[in-house]
């Protein structure tokens, strides 16, 4: 129910923010897990952003599927056990230095927070009653720097275009 409860929790944070959200909840024919079929279900519904909730650390194709269909994928899950949420905001920082990543755990351990936060970790929102609010508002933030970047990268690219397209004579 961790994922049932999570995908509650986020769209509920998310349509109080006036987010334009729809969700899928695999059936139990579908199973546990990001299928495919639930990703086109979305997809075909107008989804350009994938959050997941609880599920989709081991989904390599389905992940792999929905960004060749141009989602961008969010992945929540703390199903992985090959590896400590520094240890993966290190590897994502390292890959995408700019991209948000949200700490939303039940550490109590303020050192492992700091740890994260100096390492890039854009926000920490604890597991603990009332703080829907403060998850939903850090999850908007993100989608925020990541909506910024695509269009600095399409700007870059409309810019490129141009360039590529145009004589230039400088004297």
């Amino acid at each position: 129910a961790d994922g049932q409860t999570a995908t509650a929790l986020l769209l509920e944070s998310l349509l109080a923010l006036r987010a334009d959200v729809i969700f899928h909840v695999p059936t139990r024919d579908e199973g546990h897990g990001l299928h495919i079929e639930g990703i086109e279900d979305l997809l075909t519904r107008g989804t350009r952003v994938l959050l997941t909730c609880d599920t989709g650390a081991t989904a390599h194709a389905s992940v792999a599927h929905a960004r060749a269909r141009g989602a961008q994928v969010l992945i929540t899950d703390h199903h992985v056990h090959w590896s400590s949420g520094l240890e993966i905001l290190s590897a994502v920082k390292s890959l995408r230095p700019t991209i948000p990543v949200i700490l939303h755990a039940a550490v109590d351990d303020r050192t492992v927070v700091d740890e994260a936060l100096h390492a890039g970790l854009h926000a920490f929102v604890p597991k603990a009653p009332g703080q829907e609010g403060v998850l939903g508002a850090a999850l908007r933030s993100a989608l925020q720097i990541v909506d910024f970047e695509g269009q600095v990268a399409s700007e870059q690219e409309r810019h490129r275009d141009v360039l590529d397209h145009l004589s230039i004579g400088v004297f």
